[in-house]
């Protein structure tokens, strides 16, 4: 099955999967660039392809690169083929992922180069994907505002898997049944325990994560029913959970990164109540703009209770 009759199983089923649909029907029918934020490995690249695959019939027409792909300029050979396509009238979507870390002289000629490919016309779209917010960049003055505003028509945050439990069952029968055809296996269900385990765990690699822990059990399983242990979920005390073998560096990328984001979710809940929910005075208190306020709360999944 292609990519884009299976993304319904791929975002998952509950209100977010709801949200999401609901942003896609609302752009696929013109070119407004979108900013996607969201943690490592929570399917900012895979929101952009649906929203490829969902507005073109040119299903080769998705270009993915990587900040880190530009070294001190844009490639002479990257400008030519989205330039070649927009001039071909071919409808395609650009992702840049890490967007965050683009430098100062990619920056400029990013800049340029979007308003390049807007003054013709192209029918090319742009998708920024981010992990940490670029806002706070744009006010130290080490990202162009300009190019923030180019970059962020509109702005999509890919909540955390831990944050949309309801959706572990469907993305893990998905990716289940996605690898017992490409193993060729005969495991048929998660037992019991294994759907508690997966429930329960913190999943800081979010979707990556949880399907390379799927994968793992399916080549490990030795019946047709997937056990918690063939899930290689080890509990941890001092270290948290981890997938053995695999995600080490970006499980400790984020634990630095949930220990700062579940201050930041508790001291800006604590300003909130303080003042009401009065997003303004929260703003001016934290010495921050009202945008960035409702973004942190976007972001952190912050609710009133």
């Amino acid at each position: 099955m292609s990519f884009y009759t299976d993304f319904g199983a791929f975002i998952g089923s509950g209100s977010f999967a709801d949200d999401i649909r609901k942003v896609v029907s609302s752009v696929k029918s013109n070119t407004a660039s979108v900013l996607v934020t969201g943690e490592r490995g929570s399917g900012k690249k895979k929101f952009a392809q649906f929203l490829h695959f969902s507005s073109s019939q040119y299903q080769d027409g998705f270009f993915a690169v990587n900040s880190c792909d530009f070294s001190e300029h844009i490639p002479v050979d990257f400008i030519d083929f989205i330039k070649k396509n927009g001039i071909e009238a071919k409808k395609m979507t650009v992702y840049i992922g890490q967007s965050e870390k683009l430098s100062s002289s990619i920056q400029l000629e990013l800049l340029e180069f979007i308003k390049s490919v807007r003054r013709q016309q192209f029918d090319i779209r742009f998708v920024f994907g981010a992990e940490n917010s670029i806002e706070e960049s744009v006010e130290k003055g080490t990202f162009l505002k300009e190019l923030f505003y180019c970059m962020s028509t509109l702005c999509v945050n890919i909540i955390p898997l831990r944050n949309r439990k309801e959706d572990i069952s469907v993305l893990s029968d998905y990716f289940l049944n996605q690898f017992k055809k490409e193993h060729g296996s005969s495991v048929s269900v998660f037992s019991d325990s294994a759907k508690n385990e997966m429930q329960n765990y913190f999943w800081p690699g979010n979707i990556s994560e949880l399907r390379n822990a799927v994968e793992r059990a399916v080549i490990l399983c030795r019946s047709e029913q997937i056990k918690a242990s063939d899930l290689g979920i080890i509990r941890s005390s001092s270290s948290g959970n981890l997938i053995q073998g695999e995600l080490e560096l970006v499980t400790e990328d984020k634990t630095l990164k949930t220990a700062i984001d579940s201050f930041k979710r508790e001291y800006i809940t604590k300003i909130l109540e303080e003042n009401g929910w009065n997003q303004t005075k929260t703003a001016q208190v934290l010495g921050i703009q009202r945008t960035y306020v409702i973004k942190l709360i976007n972001e952190l999944d912050i609710r009133k209770k």
